[in-house]
């Protein structure tokens, strides 16, 4: 013999509003917990930002620091002298200059407009900047060489900073053999 199904008193019975409520409230008490784990990533973002323009401005300084301690009769100067990594957030551009007697090196670092951007190179980066170099003669002749930097974050965990021409399409490591190469094209 089978027993008769009961059905649920109405009291019982929760109401397909009550249901969503109880869903939604759950939805809501998520979060803080979602919004401290946004907050998280992007400090990380930033401070890993502060780090590779920190270490771009380092092999700059490093370099300069290299000649002059070879140079007789010139020396290299750079700005700014002290690289504050704060800055690259208070500003939209953070520039760096080298001055070889009117020889310039010129270094634009800015944030991608998203976390980790693929929007412009194929690998993903978190950091972008242009290196243009410039002397009089390229100047007479309005020839600005123009190479993109990235500041690549691989899927290994790799990092570092990336060249990148667009004219040859030719890629490479921007380390210091790089930077000397590119002021040694204004001599």
């Amino acid at each position: 013999m089978q027993w008769p199904k009961l059905r649920p008193s109405r009291e019982t019975e929760e109401s397909p509003l009550a249901k969503r409520l109880k869903r939604l409230a759950g939805k809501l008490d998520e979060l803080p917990g979602k919004d401290a784990v946004r907050i998280r990533l992007a400090e990380e973002l930033e401070q890993q930002q502060r780090s590779a323009a920190a270490e771009l401005h380092h092999r700059c300084l490093t370099l300069v620091g290299t000649l002059n301690g070879i140079l007789k009769h010139t020396q290299l100067q750079i700005a700014p002298e002290t690289f504050e990594a704060d800055r690259i957030f208070s500003v939209s551009e953070t520039l760096i200059q080298i001055n070889a007697s009117g020889r310039i090196v010129q270094i634009v670092l800015r944030p991608p407009a998203m976390a980790a951007s693929t929007e412009h190179f194929f690998i993903p980066y978190v950091l972008e900047a242009r290196i243009r170099w410039f002397n009089q003669d390229l100047l007479d002749r309005d020839q600005i060489p123009e190479h993109h930097l990235y500041f690549c974050v691989g899927r290994n965990g790799e990092t570092g900073w990336k060249y990148f021409d667009p004219r040859t399409r030719k890629v490479g490591a921007a380390d210091e053999e790089y930077l000397a190469d590119t002021l040694e094209q204004l001599l």
